[in-house]
């Protein structure tokens, strides 16, 4: 049986507000030093027989009182820092111990985050392979070329998560073809397959990031834009531009929607509405969006059921 430790009390009361100690301290001096005073002048009285004796007493009287003061000012002042330095020790220790637990927690959501997209891509080599056992098209071949090469950054991207968090350095990609790839790769998934999915977007929009969050993001949001319509109905994905330049990349559906009580949690990681959700999918369109310094965001369509925007600032245009 471990022997317990009782818990330590500080050297002023940690429940007493600031201002009521400083007044008891105040006191206390006060009232030690009307007392010195009082029972000095009493001995002082006592001991001199002349007006120049108790001159004289007087004045050392009062070197003593200084010196005596002085020291115990001393030696309060040094307890009371030492205690203020022992906290804020134990207080650093404290903030190390719950940084290293967060970093540890953000690790594990992290890792599974990559998880949940690895096994989207997955989908497609089954979709592809179970759907041409004899023969693949080269448009299928295409697909499969894209879901590997998402395949091969998420694994590198949990390999890196092992030394530091940084991500690759930024590139310029078309967002419109990256757009397109994904809703081609989507269709082709079983969430997706019955979905009437429907392209909004300009000619050309070229910005300078990481082209594969996006995908990775994009991806999430169809497939959940699928499945919210029972794989059967309405999705849309559209590219537009702000006034002030910052680019939308809405992923819109005629499903349900999402009830007011939980749209505050939505991109809280592990939530979930769905029975057999992870609820990492969010998580990972929202880290994505803020590694450009963009927003994740959640509003209701005009198709009648879900709206999710990627919102990207206009300072990662090209051109």
């Amino acid at each position: 049986m471990s022997p317990t430790h009782s818990p330590r009390r500080g050297f002023l009361p940690a429940d007493v507000p600031p201002l009521r100690t400083a007044l008891m301290i105040a006191v206390a001096y006060g009232g030690f030093c009307l007392a010195v005073i009082l029972f000095s002048s009493y001995i002082v009285s006592a001991l001199s027989v002349s007006k120049v004796q108790l001159t004289e007493l007087e004045f050392w009287k009062g070197i003593v009182f200084v010196a005596v003061s002085t020291a115990l000012i001393f030696f309060f002042s040094l307890v009371l820092l030492q205690k203020v330095e022992e906290r804020e020790r134990e207080l650093s220790r404290h903030r190390e111990a719950l940084l290293a637990a967060e970093r540890r927690s953000v690790a594990g959501v992290f890792a599974s985050a990559v998880a949940h997209d690895i096994n989207n891509a997955l989908s497609v080599f089954h979709e592809v392979v179970g759907a041409g056992a004899t023969s693949v098209e080269p448009a299928d071949l295409d697909r499969l070329r894209v879901a590997l090469a998402m395949l091969d950054r998420m694994t590198r991207l949990l390999l890196q998560a092992g030394r530091d968090s940084r991500i690759s350095d930024p590139e310029e990609f078309d967002l419109v073809s990256v757009v397109r790839e994904m809703s081609d790769l989507a269709r082709i998934h079983s969430r997706c397959r019955n979905c009437r999915v429907e392209v909004e977007v300009p000619e050309r929009l070229l910005l300078r990031g990481h082209p594969g969050l996006i995908r990775q993001s994009l991806l999430n949001l169809i497939l959940n834009a699928a499945e919210a319509t029972g794989g059967v109905g309405h999705v849309r994905v559209r590219v537009t531009t702000e006034s002030n330049g910052a680019v939308c990349v809405d992923v819109d559906d005629n499903g349900p929607g999402v009830p007011p009580a939980y749209r505050a949690r939505l991109f809280e990681p592990f939530f979930t509405t769905r029975a057999h959700g992870t609820g990492l999918g969010l998580v990972s369109v929202k880290a994505a969006a803020e590694a450009h310094g963009g927003t994740a965001e959640y509003d209701i369509s005009d198709l009648g059921g879900a709206r999710f925007r990627i919102r990207l600032p206009a300072r990662l245009r090209v051109g």
